[in-house]
């Protein structure tokens, strides 16, 4: 991926730094660049997950960005426009479970094209490897929500897609999940036959925005989902 550069012209000033109040400071968390990075979470022990758009977590431990990533699954993310992997949540018994999840866009067919806009979300859980701490074992991946594209999260545009993770006091995880419609005009649906069909989402879900208001549809929602079955 190519990163963006930006020179300001020179009549605009520089930004300062932000406006404090009395008794809070500001300090670098760690002293090393991520590409797009997106949220972070804090294991219990103090190692924080930096969570990349591309679909790569990284830990940071005292201060130092550790080699090899936590999890590296940019051969089943989407990543343009907003979508990606864009929400974690860390299990509340991670010291007995190892377990985190994540909620991402899905490349179903790994071509990386940006062009897509038949796509769908996905909530997964992986577990940190018992014999090679800081690394996911990849035999640990379980999909919550998304197994096939059928059953999936819709995200038929470029953005209004899976969002942030969290779990609830009871242990529920709550998954926030866009409509998976068109910002730019009032989407009413039939704008992309392409996300329903065989193989594809119900076309009962060509509806556009108006997911939100159907219950029976998984976007445009607060979800609240059983953490160890999906249900």
């Amino acid at each position: 991926p190519v990163q963006a550069q930006f020179t300001a012209p020179a009549s605009v000033a520089p930004l300062g730094g932000p406006s404090l109040p009395d008794g809070f400071y500001l300090e670098d968390a760690v002293d090393a660049s991520f590409f797009l990075p997106v949220t972070v979470a804090f294991l219990p022990d103090g190692r924080m997950l930096v969570v990349q758009k591309s679909g790569i977590i990284r830990i940071v431990q005292d201060g130092d960005v550790l080699p090899e990533p936590f999890l590296d699954i940019r051969d089943e993310v989407l990543d343009h426009h907003d979508r990606g992997l864009l929400g974690i949540a860390v299990d509340p018994e991670f010291e007995t479970t190892r377990r985190v999840f994540v909620s991402y866009t899905v490349d179903h067919q790994s071509t990386a094209d940006d062009d897509r806009q038949d796509a769908f979300a996905r909530v997964a859980s992986f577990r940190e490897s018992a014999t090679t701490p800081s690394v996911v074992d990849p035999s640990s991946r379980r999909v919550l929500i998304g197994e096939t594209f059928r059953t999936g999260i819709p995200s038929c545009y470029y953005s209004h897609t899976i969002g942030s993770l969290a779990v609830g006091t009871d242990g529920t995880l709550l998954v926030g999940a866009g409509d998976g419609a068109h910002y730019g005009f009032a989407d009413g649906g039939g704008a992309y036959p392409q996300c329903f069909g065989p193989g594809r989402l119900d076309p009962s879900e060509d509806i556009g925005a108006f997911r939100s208001q159907r219950v029976q549809s998984l976007a445009g929602k607060i979800l609240r989902v059983d953490a160890e079955t999906g249900r």
